[in-house]
């Protein structure tokens, strides 16, 4: 398992959370140094490209320094930085033919519309399955699903 964040903060976390499995068995769980976002929240339009393409770079370096990973899944849910996994997934997927499972997960805050990095993922259809924590927006949005509040 490996966990990859865009952010110090979200890498303690998880440290945290998986505790006594990551001192157990480090050949499962490895954690990553952060990927840069693509955006912040209310960062200006204008700025955007730029740190998007920061994003990507930073993330295509990632994966080339990790050829030998082939993944099986890939679990999303960072608006900022998922669009841009997707996006080197996807060249992956055209320069060795790997495209593994994607899963995106919604956030909790997105009640009656969805983020802009899932109307992007959503429309694109590049997830094999879209998880909504509420149930409007499994309604509004046909084939998403609806598990609960996911924490």
């Amino acid at each position: 398992i490996h966990i990859i964040s865009s952010e110090e903060r979200s890498l303690e976390y998880f440290k945290k959370r998986l505790g006594e499995g990551l001192k157990r068995d480090r050949t499962i769980f490895q954690i990553h140094q952060p990927l840069p976002r693509a955006r912040e929240v209310k960062q200006s339009w204008m700025s955007t490209p730029f740190t998007s393409l920061k994003s990507l770079l930073s993330t295509i370096v990632w994966f080339a320094r990790h050829l030998a990973l082939r993944l099986d899944m890939v679990i999303l849910n960072g608006p900022g930085t998922c669009v841009i996994l997707v996006c080197v997934l996807w060249m992956q997927w055209v320069l060795f033919g790997d495209y593994p499972k994607v899963i995106y997960v919604e956030s909790v805050a997105r009640v009656k519309s969805l983020s802009l990095s899932g109307k992007l993922l959503y429309k694109t259809g590049s997830c094999s399955r879209f998880l909504v924590q509420w149930k409007e927006l499994e309604e509004r949005f046909p084939g998403t699903e609806f598990l609960g509040r996911l924490c």
